[in-house]
């Protein structure tokens, strides 16, 4: 029987800017202070049970996340209602910090989705509910075309990962030939991207450099 697939995640990434959105701005203005510490809770929330969205469409599953939210934020000298909780929620959803097409029976938005997709690329099989996905293609492929889910849509990058991922050391005998052809993808290379295309071992290429220098290199008639 196969293991049962992994959803939610262990840890986010908490940017050093999250709490100056604008939108978050104008829903605090209205609720002060408590509603930094409820949208923290409501991303743990969400990125814990199932990584990319809260079901919130019966009275139960609003009833456990107004639950988990309050009673961390209840207690001490300034007093929070329950109720308010809800009411935070849906104010968020206004200033476009969710996803209003999806809201009330889920509560997720772009940035969590792609948060949870870049944080996933390296699992095996990952669960996504495609009518509740907002991801476009051209945005997954700039995350990474690696990603399970976008090699699902992409069948084709199948063969791709094997041959990027595989590769033998070359024999002293093909080193000569070898050679001949990095000499060719070089110039090739450069004369289409120009004088700014540049091959040195100093330089250190991100992820996305590499993967679009592979992109182009494969499509070189050598």
């Amino acid at each position: 029987m196969a293991a049962p697939i992994k959803e939610g995640l262990d840890y986010f990434p908490f940017s050093v800017d999250l709490l100056d959105d604008e939108a978050l701005e104008r829903v605090r203005d209205e609720y002060g202070m408590m509603a930094n510490e409820i949208y923290i809770l409501t991303l743990c929330y969400l990125y814990k049970k199932h990584g990319y969205y809260i079901p919130y469409g019966t009275q139960k599953e609003k009833s456990d996340l107004t639950w988990f939210i309050y009673k961390r934020i209840k207690g001490g000298k300034y007093q929070v209602q329950q109720a308010v909780v809800p009411r935070v929620i849906e104010a968020w959803v206004a200033q476009g910090l969710f996803s209003g097409e999806l809201y009330p029976r889920n509560i997720t938005s772009e940035r969590a989705q792609a948060t949870y997709y870049s944080a996933t690329v390296e699992r095996t099989a990952v669960a996504i509910n495609r009518e509740i996905w907002l991801l476009s293609d051209s945005t997954m492929r700039k995350l990474s075309k690696r990603h399970p889910y976008y090699i699902s849509l992409h069948p084709e990058n199948k063969s791709y990962e094997k041959r990027s991922n595989s590769y033998e050391k070359p024999s002293k005998s093909d080193e000569k030939s070898l050679n001949k052809i990095k000499g060719n993808i070089k110039e090739k290379y450069i004369k289409r991207k120009g004088k700014e295309a540049h091959f040195t071992n100093e330089h250190k290429y991100t992820s996305e450099e590499c993967e679009s220098m592979i992109d182009d290199i494969m499509a070189l008639e050598i």
